[in-house]
């Protein structure tokens, strides 16, 4: 009987459709990206406007404490930016975490008003154990990351991850009410096998098919990242905010691994609800609503 719902499932053509929309998802930040990195952009036009409003203050006998507080962050810049040009990741590395030390003090000091304070921290705790670890800093640019480290900034990303989850809903929501658009209610309307067992088989295969419809998507796309650009540092860090004022610091091999054990539990959750939903009411529109509408207002 499970034979025969995997036959079903992958006989039907909105299965394929799916799996081409999650590969298309996970590699269109790739494509999208730019060719170059803009961190030297980043830096030097920060560093300008920095000279720029010493060269403002210079005048105004109250502002040498101003004037010496944004030479300070101007020096930690010209500084970043000859490590950029000099490609010295230890130079850019030792700067940058002077640099946001120094915006992290000034914020707690309540005399800059930035990002989130808890951002700010962790932006800290990752670059200190980069240097800590003598490791190599990675680019910001998506184009130029191994797979690992493509896959964690993805996933890191809120509003990836909210689309990810709502195709999962819409494949889920398609698979429960797959019986109601052809004519398999009738061939379980005679079959002696009890309803327990028909649901249970169902379960097995709905899972089965989108799991492995994530698994070989990720896959896929991990094995082309790879022979472009390597692998990637499985041992990065990457900066967990946990109640909101707490930073610890995982690596990406193990951020990895709780995403994706996330992601079957979610599968499973989710398609226990739908198939929930199934038993009230056949109707695929309906099934839609109660399934993704929830996911986007939570």
């Amino acid at each position: 009987m499970l034979k025969f719902e995997l036959l079903k499932i992958y006989r039907d053509k909105t299965t394929y459709i799916f799996f081409l929309f999650m590969t298309l998802s996970l590699i269109l930040p790739f494509a999208l990206a730019k060719s170059q990195s803009n961190d030297l952009f980043f830096y030097e036009s920060n560093y300008d406007m920095a000279l720029g409003a010493i060269e403002s203050m210079k005048n105004d006998p109250n502002a040498e404490q101003a004037i010496k507080d944004v030479q300070e962050t101007a020096d930690y810049m010209k500084e970043i930016i000859n490590g950029i040009k000099e490609n010295d990741n230890k130079k850019i590395v030792n700067y940058e975490l002077q640099l946001e030390k120094k915006k992290l003090n000034d914020m707690e000091a309540g005399t800059l008003v930035s990002i989130p304070l808890v951002d700010q921290k962790s932006l800290v705790a990752k670059l200190q154990n980069i240097k800590d670890n003598n490791m190599e800093k990675l680019s910001s640019n998506l184009r130029e990351l191994g797979s690992v480290n493509y896959f964690s900034i993805l996933l890191s990303n809120f509003s990836f991850v909210l689309i990810i989850l709502i195709l999962i809903a819409i494949h889920i929501s398609f698979l429960v009410n797959s019986d109601s658009r052809g004519k398999n209610l009738n061939i379980y309307s005679a079959s002696p096998t009890s309803k327990l067992k028909i649901y249970v088989t169902k379960f097995i295969a709905y899972s089965i098919t989108i799991i492995s419809n994530l698994v070989v998507s990720f896959t896929f796309i991990f094995l082309i990242l790879a022979i472009k650009n390597g692998t990637g540092n499985s041992e990065y860090p990457i900066a967990r905010i946990i109640n909101n004022s707490e930073v610890t610091i995982m690596t990406t091999e193990l951020f990895l691994l709780k995403n994706f054990l996330f992601y079957i539990l979610l599968v499973v959750c989710f398609l226990f609800w739908g198939m929930l939903i199934s038993l009230v009411s056949k109707n695929l529109i309906i099934g839609l609503i109660l399934l993704v509408i929830p996911l986007i207002v939570s």
